[in-house]
């Protein structure tokens, strides 16, 4: 029997209940980049933060959760982010192909997306890159934490 994927408007309790579900890779991710912090408490930040935020769904269970950042009101920049769950496993090519649509609406919504990926999530970094993000060499470092991270953006066009 096919699955039946959809994206929806997410809720706190979306982000509630695949918080205690994120991918082992997801929570390593979190981790990178805020190490002293619990992964499903950044998660809700995101959610709270964020002015745009979906949820993908298999057959009405939630699966991942993904949105967009604006860190200044009236700047055409917004910073995407994705976290996907347990779920998701064996799902993932049918949110590869949804996922360029919306971010396509991102894009075009705010300007331009930007934000950081893991330099060794080569994953996140194809992926990034099937979705037409620009993908930089260059790294960045956050104060005191060793892990380092690679620039990429992608501009809409309205």
């Amino acid at each position: 029997m096919p699955h039946r994927y959809d994206v929806i408007p997410a809720t706190i309790e979306h982000v509630y209940e695949l918080a205690e579900l994120l991918r082992p890779e997801d929570v390593d991710d979190i981790d990178s980049y805020r190490p002293d912090e619990d992964a499903s408490e950044v998660l809700v930040e995101c959610f709270e933060a964020s002015t745009d935020v979906w949820v993908g769904t298999i057959d009405g269970q939630p699966a991942c959760l993904f949105g967009a950042l604006q860190p200044k009101y009236f700047v055409p920049v917004a910073n995407p982010w994705f976290r996907g769950s347990e779920r998701l496993r064996g799902h993932e090519l049918a949110f590869l192909r949804l996922s360029r649509k919306y971010v396509k609406r991102l894009a075009a919504h705010y300007g331009e997306l930007r934000n950081l990926v893991d330099a060794n999530n080569t994953k996140a970094i194809n992926w990034l890159e099937w979705l037409g993000f620009d993908v930089e060499e260059r790294t960045f470092y956050f104060p005191g934490n060793p892990i380092a991270f690679r620039p990429y953006s992608l501009k809409g066009v309205k």
